[in-house]
């Protein structure tokens, strides 16, 4: 189970390469292919690495003023850059609960500081975290009150 859980957790890395790392020719696979590094390993989608334009040109910027929206709606869309990310894998399904929780079991990582909704916003309740949310949830369910600072990425 502990391959398993760290590798849903990694959801970053092509079997076993940390985040940030070079990827070796031979490890990279066709985009949007699905893998298991192991038989109960949870399955992987390969992600090539690639280059987009983040933001809104003041074309777009004007063009949202103009259909609803405002100015200051779309301010935080600019100044356009340039992001390029490396080649990585992501899980194919949501990590749950229950794979968090045999993760924790098994490398002992701490619970979490807290977490939590009240009305509209989530804020840090030092009471709440992935096992009590604040609301029912099950093994099957998707894990809460995480942050990608809780998925390691290097092991």
């Amino acid at each position: 189970m502990k391959a398993k859980a760290i590798a849903a957790l990694v959801c970053a890395g092509i079997a076993g390469v940390a985040f940030g790392q070079s990827i070796s020719p031979a490890r990279i696979r066709p985009p949007g292919s699905v893998f298991r590094d192991c038989p109960a390993c949870p399955e992987m989608v390969f992600i090539p690495a690639a280059s987009f334009t983040m933001g809104s040109s003041p074309a777009e910027q004007q063009w949202a003023a103009t259909h609803g929206g405002s100015l200051k709606s779309v301010a935080d869309e600019s100044p356009q850059r340039v992001v390029t990310l490396r080649s990585f894998a992501l899980s194919r399904y949501p990590v749950t609960r229950g794979d968090y929780a045999a993760f924790v079991r098994e490398t002992g990582y701490p619970v979490g500081d807290g977490c939590g909704r009240t009305t509209s916003k989530w804020n840090k309740e030092a009471d709440l975290n992935w096992q009590n949310p604040g609301f029912d949830q099950g093994d099957r369910d998707p894990v809460v009150c995480v942050s990608w600072n809780d998925a390691p990425l290097s092991l």
